[in-house]
């Protein structure tokens, strides 16, 4: 692709945060094999060095001299959009646009935007703002800084977002601003940084405090602020050595910091401290300081302005205030060897989580690029956490929640985070059931969880203890630092609640609840049985309150929620199905042939156990045959005359069209049974047992006959086999209500809402 590369700030050298900005997103473009024109303004001077290792750099290098000219601000106190904008680089872009056919053209700063307007519809307009300038003389001014460079309002700020096909943020919290201003697609990227690890330093004598930095207003005064406050304090201040590299030094003649001045290597600078500091006062962007302090893997100390952008952790790191910053060198001095290696080694996964985010971010830079189409952008991102190998199908429940996932990449990136290992058979497992998604194990972030100190805030019930792993906890809060954020996290079933405090960031957190688990329990309880999960309804509900919004598979569960919940948005999404094809009904025979699917749960062989001992004997001297499906099989010692066991099968197609009628006597369970909704899927006619009807609207138009006894199921299944015309009615009604109550867009069109309000 051709791509000319419109900027006021040149690449060369990167000494400065911009410069170096423009150096690191340029080279992953051309490494990317993009021919990538610089059409460099002259706004900064540019040595004649420079401008030749700009030449080298760059595909071709175009360089327009900077005329001085009084500029005259437009919109009283602030500057005009356009009012740095000049007829000299108008006409360079119009002359290289009569030469050259551009595929994309990229931009540098809201006030260059208005080169945009002169490009074709089909050339891709990418703004890159590298900070907001919307009210920043305020910000600046509230500092007691008068403002030296661009700034505006942002009425005119949006003015330049507009003209942009893709707005790039440097970070989420300018992302957010300026999608409060536009409705043109706003893609954060980072700082690209790859690591330059160094030895740790042995410390002697004082503690050498470093700050690397130009010589801008905010640095200025960031950096004297913290030295008044050291010398303030004269202990500390014979305890620490504070050295200074960059232009900064520039502004530090009468004071009593080591001035290094420009360092060849910012790897020269650190190698002569033993911690770096970032006490900026305020401010907007991506602090480049923070991020090189980082990737070199050295201990640093920030206010929470100079982290922004960075998904820190460390109180260390995100200091209320300079005074807070100042207190934490205090505090480091007490026990610096062992605090220092703390820090240091949170630097080197600061940055692995910190690369991780930036890279997908590039790629999907580059992938607009290669495509022209920013579709991908706007799309949200989502995350299912869950412990079931739902691709295996072997489950009602694995089939919910595959559906669920195949609907929601219908309209949103997904990714799964998975707590169990994905070895190659379960993977090629994966791929041969057709799941297109993502899919994370958490032993791939086993190791970067042992070393964190967060732990879940949820109350620890007895009920759950069983399903609660500190590592699954741990190893989800360590992928959510890696991986970019998402706009929505659905956590399955109640057991993993507690893994809903892993998310580090404010997010629209889902609980797919299967069942309310109490209500469930009693049933059991009904039935003399022990239910795996014990739990109080009030437990239950306050877990369910935690999120801010909770899934119930039938609506009488989702009216119970309603009521109860002070919090959570309950939503109705029973178990969708992607409608199959479905064939002519088996042709007429002499044996009416009878289909029961089902996993090996206790519920599934409780249901054939008790048909195969009160129904089928009577069944046996009937031109009826009986074939079972799946793992309940498996617990079935010996199969009556005239019951075929198949066991686990491949494709549940075959399965069901080998099959007349479908038999779901269930005795006890929860919510809706996913094998009744498949029969109906199916075109199958239906005899289910009240448990086994659940969730099915009008049953007896629906093609479900509900039998509440021994005698109502012969019943049913002696009138199938006599009237086959009925059967075909049956069929038809089942396919009817399938498509009307429970295609996968239907059911989950609640869920896909709520992730696209975000």
């Amino acid at each position: 692709m051709k791509i000319l590369w419109i900027s006021p700030t040149p690449s060369h050298p990167q000494n400065a945060g911009n410069r170096a900005h423009i150096h690191a997103m340029a080279e992953q473009v051309l490494a990317a094999g993009h021919h990538v024109t610089l059409l460099l303004y002259g706004q900064e001077t540019v040595p004649d060095e420079a401008k030749q290792a700009m030449q080298s750099f760059w595909s071709d290098f175009v360089y327009v001299p900077h005329r001085l000219r009084e500029r005259t601000k437009t919109h009283g106190d602030v500057w005009g959009i356009d009012d740095w904008y000049n007829a000299d680089l108008e006409a360079a872009v119009r002359f290289l646009l009569g030469q050259n056919d551009y595929d994309a053209v990229y931009c540098e700063y809201v006030f260059f935007s208005k080169a945009l307007t002169l490009f074709p519809e089909s050339t891709l307009k990418i703004l890159s703002c590298h900070d907001r300038m919307s009210n920043r003389a305020q910000l600046l001014q509230k500092q007691g800084i008068a403002p030296d460079f661009f700034y505006t309002t942002p009425e005119q700020e949006k003015i330049a977002l507009d003209r942009a096909d893709i707005v790039l943020a440097i970070q989420d919290e300018e992302r957010a601003f300026f999608q409060s201003l536009t409705s043109k697609a706003v893609l954060e990227v980072g700082y690209p940084v790859e690591a330059v690890p160094l030895p740790a330093p042995v410390m002697t004598g004082k503690l050498r405090i470093g700050y690397l930095g130009s010589n801008n207003s905010l640095n200025r005064k960031s950096l004297l602020t913290f030295l008044g406050l050291v010398q303030n304090d004269g202990l500390l201040a014979q305890r620490i050595e504070v050295v200074a590299a960059g232009t900064i030094c520039n502004s530090l003649a009468n004071t009593p910091v080591v001035c290094l001045g420009e360092v060849a290597e910012e790897a020269d600078f650190y190698r002569q401290v033993d911690l770096v500091i970032n006490p900026m006062l305020d401010g907007t962007g991506l602090k480049i300081k923070t991020l090189s302090a980082i990737r070199h893997g050295m201990p640093f100390l920030s206010t929470a302005t100079g982290s922004k952008g960075i998904a820190v952790s460390f109180a260390e790191h995100d200091a209320a205030s300079v005074e807070t910053l100042v207190e934490h060198v205090r505090a480091l001095l007490d026990a610096p060897a062992q605090r220092l290696d703390a820090l240091r080694a949170e630097s080197v996964r600061l940055l692995a989580a910190y690369q991780s985010r930036q890279r997908q971010q590039v790629r999907d830079l580059l992938r607009a690029i290669e495509t022209g189409s920013i579709a991908h952008i706007g799309a949200k991102r989502v995350l299912v956490v869950t412990d079931v190998p739902f691709w295996e199908a072997a489950l009602g429940n694995h089939m919910r929640i595959f559906t669920m996932c195949k609907e929601i990449q219908r309209h949103a990136e997904l990714t799964v985070f998975y707590f169990g290992s994905l070895f190659p058979e379960r993977e090629a497992q994966i791929a041969a059931a057709g799941f297109a998604g993502q899919v994370i194990s958490f032993k791939d972030y086993e190791q970067a969880a042992k070393d964190l100190r967060e732990t879940s805030d949820f109350p620890r019930l007895p009920g759950l203890e069983r399903w609660r792993h500190e590592i699954f906890f741990k190893s989800l809060r360590a992928f959510l630092s890696f991986a970019p954020q998402f706009d929505t996290v659905v956590f399955e079933y109640i057991w993993l609640a507690y893994t809903r405090a892993a998310l580090p960031y404010q997010a629209i957190t889902v609980l797919d609840t299967h069942d309310l688990m109490t209500m469930r329990e009693y049933r059991f309880v009904s039935q003399g049985l022990r239910h795996h999960i014990s739990l109080t309804f009030g437990e239950e509900m306050a877990l369910l309150d935690r999120f801010d919004s909770v899934i119930a598979i039938q609506h009488e569960e989702a009216e119970i929620l309603s009521s109860v919940l002070k919090k959570a948005l309950p939503i109705c999404c029973p178990h969708g199905v992607d409608m199959p094809e479905c064939g002519p009904p088996r042709a007429t025979a002499d044996t009416l042939i009878l289909g029961f699917v089902g996993g090996a749960s206790d519920a599934n062989f409780a249901a054939i156990d008790w048909f195969l001992r009160q129904v089928w004997p009577v069944m046996a001297s009937l031109p009826i045959a009986l074939h079972v499906y799946g793992a309940v099989c498996q617990r079935i010692d010996q199969a009556p005359p005239g019951v075929v066991l198949h066991g686990k099968v491949d494709r549940l197609d075959s399965a069901y069209a080998g099959c007349d009628v479908i038999i779901n006597p269930m005795i006890h369970g929860g919510g809706i049974k996913i094998k009744s909704v498949e029969a109906l899927a199916y075109g199958k006619p239906l005899v289910a047992s009240p448990e086994g009807a659940v969730g099915i609207a009008a049953p007896a138009d629906s093609g479900v006959f509900v039998a509440r006894n021994r005698a109502e199921f012969i019943d049913a299944l002696v009138r199938l086999l006599a009237f086959p015309e009925e059967r075909r009615a049956m069929a038809n009604a089942a396919r009817q209500a399938a498509e009307a109550q429970f295609s996968s867009a239907r059911c989950f069109a609640p869920l896909v809402e709520l992730i696209q309000s975000v």
